[in-house]
């Protein structure tokens, strides 16, 4: 077998050992990204209108910074809503995607989202997917279904549902794809979870399912091992040999832990079937500070009989743990050596704001320049912004290319679907001059007025008292407002003349 075959089941085994881990700890993971509401209108403020060069919202393949006000959002909020923006220029915004959360009343699990582009030709948001996820009493997922927009019939398709199953030792998840020519699912595969006394995966097995038997094959496993402190320390990966009818095992990883029980090295091995013989495919090692934070990762493959290095990776942290850079080397087989190619900067202000810069080798000057950056500010409880920009050169200057607005509600503030409107008040004139009058029948024991530029910095605020409020120290332009009133929020656009 050769060396590239290997090294892809190898890769294989690893990401199904991961998927299944994931699959085991759904309830979390489903807690993450519970974050939903739906409040379209809330958003439609930005569609029409110009952005500036500042902010950004942090993608997961960067680390949050543990600071209060991310911990503020994360702890007290849920998401309500994110929408993309394009650049064309500078200023000028063009609107991408969409996306819609929705809570079930007091509870913080997602029970749908919805994704939404934008229709150039009637300057709308229309549907494009949805997903819809059904718990038990104990949080758990029951079902996840993935629906798409039929934009000829005006409905909501059905695409796949997972249906998941849990008791002490056995977790089960069956895949299903909806067939439009019978209308109704038709079963593709499925994973059996197995786990041990401490809940650690011991097994995953996965079938397909056969229409001609009615029933399901079995097709491959992957089993683990675990030490007295539950680490996992080998894996193995095996195919169904259906002229055998045995299990025909073809990868294996094993693993070693300091006395911290943080890995320091994964060697992984491939069967080769002329010499019935395990043989050597990838060795990773890894080393960690005095806090437990990883600073070195390198990936050597095995050739030859022969080690060969293929990556290194070295990350630095503050005081805070958060990551200030990462550099990552591949190695370069002309001068037998680690090269550096790549070098991403984190910095953090006082607010927790993220900047993070990378950076790649010019061949023309033969240093390291700035190619992208990724801007990322949190507004305490109710916003995040995120900003990408590309390094323009020939200007010597960050050109903005994307923008994403993150929304927030308050946990105690939630009902199903809520509108962005608050029935029954009324914010006028729009367009103002100097003052902007709220009129309301409700009775109300607090009243909140904030307005937020087009980056989102709030730029605004007033504890209202009279219901008429002064808003000649405010420029001219065009602005975000969202007005609290108890315990409902409102939001739209305004305009100062």
């Amino acid at each position: 077998m050769s060396q590239k075959i290997l090294l892809t089941l190898i890769c294989c085994l690893f990401v199904l050992t991961v998927i299944g881990q994931q699959t085991n700890h759904l309830k979390s993971h489903q807690n993450e990204q519970a974050l939903l509401k739906t409040n379209l209108e809330s958003l439609e403020y930005q569609f029409q209108n110009k952005a500036t060069n500042n902010g950004s919202l942090a993608n997961k393949s960067i680390k949050y910074s543990k600071t209060e006000a991310s911990k503020n959002i994360e702890n007290t909020s849920l998401r309500d809503s994110v929408v993309s923006y394009h650049f064309s220029s500078e200023i000028d915004s063009i609107p991408f995607t969409k996306t819609g959360y929705v809570y079930e009343v007091g509870n913080d699990q997602a029970i749908e989202i919805i994704t939404y582009n934008w229709d150039k030709v009637t300057n709308n948001w229309v549907n494009d997917d949805k997903v819809e996820y059904e718990y038990d009493e104990k949080g758990n997922v029951l079902n996840t279904r993935y629906l798409y927009w039929d934009s000829n019939l005006d409905v909501w398709v059905f695409n796949r549902k997972y249906e998941f199953d849990y008791d002490l030792y056995k977790n089960e998840e069956i895949s299903s794809f909806w067939d439009t020519t019978i209308n109704n699912w038709v079963r593709d595969f499925k994973g059996e979870y197995y786990l041990d006394d401490n809940q650690n995966q011991t097994s995953l097995v996965w079938y397909n399912w056969d229409a001609s038997t009615v029933d399901w094959l079995v097709t491959s496993k992957y089993d683990s091992t675990f030490d007295a402190n539950n680490n996992r320390i080998s894996s193995t990966g095996s195919g169904w040999d259906s002229t055998l009818n045995d299990w025909s095992i073809t990868v294996k990883t094993e693993y070693v832990y300091n006395a911290n029980n943080d890995v320091v090295q994964r060697v992984s091995y491939g069967w080769d079937s002329d010499t019935n013989t395990w043989g050597l495919v990838r060795r990773e090692e890894y080393d960690y500070d005095n806090r437990g934070n990883k600073i070195l990762s390198e990936t050597y493959d095995f050739q030859n009989n022969n080690w060969y290095g293929y990556r290194k990776v070295e990350y630095a942290y503050d005081m805070n743990d958060n990551w200030t850079s990462q550099l990552r080397y591949d190695w370069n087989f002309d001068i037998n050596d680690w090269e550096l190619i790549r070098e991403r900067v984190y910095t953090y202000d006082d607010e927790g704001n993220l900047t993070h810069i990378l950076y790649t080798p010019d061949i023309s000057t033969g240093t390291f320049v700035e190619t992208n950056r990724w801007d990322t500010r949190y507004d305490i409880q109710d916003m995040i912004i995120y900003e990408s920009y590309n390094w323009d050169s020939n200007a010597s200057a960050w050109e903005i290319t994307r923008k994403d607005f993150t929304y927030f509600s308050k946990k105690n503030a939630l009902s199903t679907k809520a509108d962005s409107a608050i029935s029954g008040v009324i914010l006028y004139p729009n367009p103002t001059s100097d003052f902007v009058t709220i009129k309301t029948d409700k009775n109300t024991a607090s009243i909140t007025l904030d307005l937020f530029d087009l980056s989102g910095r709030k730029i605004y605020h007033s504890e209202v008292i009279n219901k008429t409020l002064n808003l000649k120290t405010v420029a001219s332009g065009k602005y975000i407002y969202r007005l609290k009133i108890n315990d409902q929020q409102q939001t739209g656009k305004l305009i100062k003349r």
